[in-house]
């Protein structure tokens, strides 16, 4: 049976968007552990549909005549989660007390970076830290009009001499 973990929720408009993660039980008991995946969803009560990408979810908006940038105002982190995620492979830096190393890394104030709605973009830092490879940051700007997106890579600090 799959279990769904809620990862981030918020209102828009009448209904709820969330981020789940859907966790399968692994397969035979010779297996360390299930698969899980990542989606998002929106609906309310018992009724959900999947949202599967930022344009189909800036039409969904659209006709419902809600102001997506509005809706995603009130809670920019989760629709960074989601667009990292979903669209990114990646995560987004929403919380810089987590993400302090990336300081010491890369030339950027975390608390300046925070997820944010200007006009119709959302804006926020994107980054991939794998094992055994370079962390990689960018800023991330969507456009919550028509869901296209944006990533302008951050270089990182230059090495110091002796090290």
């Amino acid at each position: 049976m799959t279990r769904t973990d809620v990862l981030a929720s918020a209102a828009l408009g009448n209904s709820v968007f969330e981020l789940v993660r859907e966790v399968e039980p692994p397969s035979s008991y010779d297996s360390v552990s299930g698969t899980s995946f990542v989606r998002a969803r929106i609906g309310a009560g018992d009724k959900w549909a999947p949202v599967d990408s930022l344009p189909a979810l800036a039409r969904w908006a659209e006709n419902r005549g809600l102001d997506l940038a509005a809706e995603v105002s009130k809670a920019p982190a989760v629709f960074a989660e989601f667009v990292a995620a979903l669209e990114l492979d990646s995560r987004a830096l929403t919380d810089p007390g987590l993400y302090g190393f990336v300081e010491e890394q890369f030339p950027l104030i975390l608390e300046r970076e925070t997820p944010r709605v200007e006009g119709d973009r959302l804006r926020f830092l994107g980054g991939r830290f794998r094992l055994h490879q370079e962390p990689q940051v960018w800023r991330v700007s969507v456009d919550l009009t028509n869901g296209t997106f944006e990533e302008d890579p951050v270089p990182p600090r230059p090495a110091s001499p002796g090290t």
